[in-house]
């Protein structure tokens, strides 16, 4: 502003007081005013977006960031009754439904876990009373008496042991049936972490007990493989009873051939 009045003043000296001189003077003052107003104009223009800019970056950052969460559907849990061969898939659904949830208290998980025991499993854990506290003494308790591998592999080799024989090497039905629970079993103590190789001997053993005499004969005259191989004994006798049964489906869908009559003559 300073300068802009110095080169008026200038100007003025310069006219010699004639009226061309005071039309130009007038007319170079209207072009620095325009100017100067253009020049505010813009000058605000740019304040005000910058403001603008401000609050806008200072609104996001008030903003608190939510993470959406996604809705899943509740797993069904069973009620546990004390049967070592459920536990370990009760406590794997009760766990994610309850005890990985942070949202509950360890009080909450209890009342939870104890409306989903029954039988000898809930006796064992009624004698605690309904706090914080009991909670991970219940769990380490279900733990101790179900969940404990020892006790899992002591009883699957039982149930192998008393499994029903089959008695006729037709009887595919029993045949399948033989198959179907020890290959259940066998998957179970490899899901423990088992090295089947160690049962394996003893297993076949007991499966050879189970099984007619025609089919043990066929075992023994396999020379191709080791007699306590326990997948092979699994095979064949899945293949044995599956054969068995496509022949039985043959056979049956085959009609009799009518019988034909000879008239006598007359």
């Amino acid at each position: 502003m300073e300068k802009a009045y110095t080169e008026i003043q200038k100007l003025v000296a310069d006219t010699n007081g004639d009226a061309a001189s005071l039309s130009i003077l007038d007319k170079e003052m209207d072009e620095r005013e325009e100017m100067r107003d253009a020049w505010i104009r813009v000058e605000t223009e740019l304040t005000e977006k910058l403001e603008s800019t401000s609050r806008a970056a200072a609104a996001s950052r008030s903003i608190p960031t939510t993470t959406k969460r996604v809705k899943l559907p509740d797993l069904k849990i069973k009620q546990f009754d004390g049967d070592v061969f459920k536990w370990r898939s009760f406590w794997d659904i009760f766990k994610i439904n309850f005890d990985q949830n942070s949202d509950l208290s360890d009080v909450q998980k209890y009342s939870y876990l104890r409306e989903y025991l029954t039988g000898k499993a809930l006796r064992a854990v009624e004698g605690f009373e309904v706090t914080d506290d009991s909670y991970p003494k219940a769990v380490k308790t279900l733990k101790e008496l179900f969940g404990n591998k020892d006790i899992a592999v002591q009883a699957h080799m039982s149930r192998l042991y008393n499994l029903q024989n089959t008695k006729q090497a037709t009887d595919t039905a029993s045949l399948e049936r033989l198959y179907t629970e020890v290959n259940t079993h066998v998957r179970s103590l490899e899901t423990l972490s088992e090295n089947i190789k160690a049962f394996g001997g003893l297993i076949v053993t007991i499966m050879l007990h189970k099984l007619p005499d025609e089919l043990i004969l066929i075992w023994n005259r396999e020379k191709k493989r080791s007699a306590t191989d326990l997948e092979a004994m699994l095979t064949s006798i899945r293949d044995e009873f599956a054969a068995r049964d496509r022949c039985k489906k043959l056979t049956n869908s085959v009609e009799p051939a009518q019988q034909t009559t000879t008239r006598p003559p007359y």
